[in-house]
């Protein structure tokens, strides 16, 4: 044999050697790790009603960045449970957080909690440096600038009401895993597990002072959309994809035992159901666009700002203001009317219309149309506005009159 070959041949055996442990070893575990490492392929990403005919992502993402400053950029995540658990239904809540004006920015700023104190845990003195340790517990808080707001809908936001129960820690949503029905709910002020470490150095009385402070923030809706928000500002724009993400781990889990949920929540070493991937992992869909939130139209809910008919002012300017506003149709029934002379009589905003909307008068533009028809059917004239007419208080689209006129209808504008 020459040289040559036996090189060869020794080469080859040095590299089968890897091999052949890797093969032995992925045997062992196959066949003698525990149940939990068996590779098991539960769905945790998607819902599907028991007759098959709706599926939903448990949790979707929209995002719109607001690249070039041409709407409001806004972040919405939405939750699809089970409305019970027959699984005949889906049920949706929302959160979205958009911002208040073209130039405002979402900004989550981890905000400390003024019911616990910060807590010295450690302390020690060496030579000239004394070192002490100290918990604080907190949480991320969306900063002005911006709003959140809730949302709930039996039928996939078709119809979208602001949410009676707004989501919190204990909000709790029924979702499958391989047969069983668990409601997960966020781990919550109880569970504050992840810490954000920071180091403050200081002198004082002439020795060097170190302050190592664990920021513990809690798990919750807040702290989930700012992770969230971390995650898809880089991703690119026109991504429509579902995504994974180590989110799984910031829930609590309770098995549904046929009757009730279980009291205590599952533990990963526990369930043999739940497995590793499930408490660690969430398929997650992700919808991400350039360009500003500018209708209602572009959000899921088919809101922005509480409002179905949000338009974006592209006229306004004014950077104080709010650019984005919502249109109020105001008819006859909004003013009261002020008698003049005869049956003439005068248009005056009624007082329980002006309290209700001017707390939102930066928010709001008004859509005024008064039909004339229906005031006569009423016994009375248009005579014009009240010298107080009240739409001061307001940002007008415009002020029209409606009437018939030779079997025409025509329309006038009226002047403020």
């Amino acid at each position: 044999m020459t040289k040559g070959k036996k090189s060869l041949i020794i080469i080859a055996i040095i590299l089968a050697i890897p091999m052949v442990a890797m093969c032995v070893a992925w045997l062992c575990i196959y066949f003698f790790a525990p149940d939990k490492m068996v590779f098991n392929t539960y769905n945790v990403g998607t819902l599907t009603t028991a007759d098959g005919s709706i599926t939903k992502n448990i949790i979707e993402v929209h995002y719109n960045a607001n690249a070039n400053h041409d709407g409001l950029e806004m972040l919405e995540i939405k939750f699809n449970d089970y409305v019970d658990e027959t699984q005949q239904n889906i049920y949706s809540q929302g959160l979205q957080f958009v911002a208040n004006s073209r130039y405002d920015t979402l900004s989550f700023e981890f905000m400390l909690d003024d019911e616990f104190e910060r807590q010295e845990i450690s302390s020690e003195r060496n030579f000239l440096r004394t070192t002490t340790e100290y918990n604080q517990l907190g949480t991320y808080i969306l900063q002005d600038g911006a709003t959140k707001y809730n949302y709930q809908s039996f039928n996939d936001f078709e119809t979208t009401s602001g949410a009676s129960y707004e989501l919190n820690y204990d909000s709790k949503l029924r979702i499958q895993i391989g047969e069983d029905i668990y409601a997960m709910k966020f781990k919550g002020k109880n569970t504050p597990t992840t810490s954000n470490n920071f180091e403050i150095k200081t002198t004082s009385t002439g020795l060097f002072q170190r302050d190592i402070v664990n920021y513990y923030s809690y798990y919750g809706f807040d702290y989930f959309a700012k992770l969230i928000y971390d995650a898809v500002k880089p991703m690119a724009y026109g991504t429509n994809q579902t995504c994974v993400w180590k989110f799984g781990d910031l829930f609590d889990y309770y098995k549904y035992n046929g009757s009730t949920y279980d009291e205590n929540a599952i533990s990963q070493v526990e369930s043999s159901k739940v497995i590793e991937e499930v408490l660690n992992y969430y398929a997650i869909k992700v919808t991400i666009e350039e360009s500003g939130a500018k209708s209602a139209d572009d959000s899921i809910f088919g809101c922005v700002h509480n409002s179905t008919t949000f338009v974006l002012d592209q006229t306004a300017t004014n950077d104080d203001l709010f650019v984005g506003r919502s249109r109020i149709d105001v008819g006859l029934s909004a003013f009261e009317l002020i008698p003049v002379l005869d049956n003439n009589v005068a248009l005056k905003l009624k007082d329980s219309f002006v309290n209700q909307y001017k707390p939102y008068a930066n928010k709001i533009i008004l859509d005024v149309r008064i039909d004339l028809d229906e005031l006569k059917k009423l016994g009375y004239i248009y005579f014009g506005l009240a010298n107080d007419h009240g739409l001061d208080n307001f940002i007008t689209k415009s002020v029209v009159t409606i009437e018939t006129i030779d079997g025409h209808t025509v329309e006038t504008e009226v002047k403020l």
